[in-house]
């Protein structure tokens, strides 16, 4: 009876000492894979900040470069026309789909007023900016936004 109960002893021993490794490697795996998914879950966060920060910025730029299509600036000076086009150049780069199509549809009331001049009411102008400028209010984090941008000249 001895031999047998030390035999289980030893076999139960043997199970516990593996089951121990088998615990401890598995703990150590486990905390290696979370790490990683930490890692990866921070880049793709920093990746959207860094995004974000960029559209913000490009934003800006195109929002004050668009304004001159509603004013009497004079758009044929060199100046403008260079920063208008490198900002649109840029927030093409960083844009969302829905901002470029909406920006796409103001410069088409501009290519036509100017092919043809007083043919697009400055209203209808006036109105394709500022659902510009609410889509990209939407783009870098105001989802839900209910303003409503009015555009106002002295």
């Amino acid at each position: 009876m001895k031999d047998i109960i030390s035999i289980a002893a030893a076999i139960l021993g043997s199970v516990g000492a593996a089951g121990a490794i088998i615990l401890g490697l598995s703990n150590w795996l486990g905390k290696v894979w979370a790490n990683r998914l930490f890692e990866k879950d921070k880049l793709i966060a920093s990746k959207k900040m860094e995004a974000t920060r960029r559209k913000r910025d490009v934003y800006s730029k195109l929002a004050v470069n668009m304004r001159v299509f509603l004013a009497s600036h004079d758009i044929t000076k060199d100046d403008r026309r260079i920063k208008f086009l490198n900002t649109y150049d840029e927030a093409f780069l960083w844009a969302s789909d829905e901002v470029i199509e909406q920006v796409g549809r103001f410069l088409d009331l501009i290519e036509k007023d100017t092919s043809k001049p007083s043919s697009v009411p400055m209203s209808a102008k006036r109105e394709t900016y500022a659902k510009c400028l609410i889509i990209m209010r939407k783009d870098v984090g105001y989802p839900k936004t209910s303003a409503n941008y009015r555009i106002v000249s002295f």
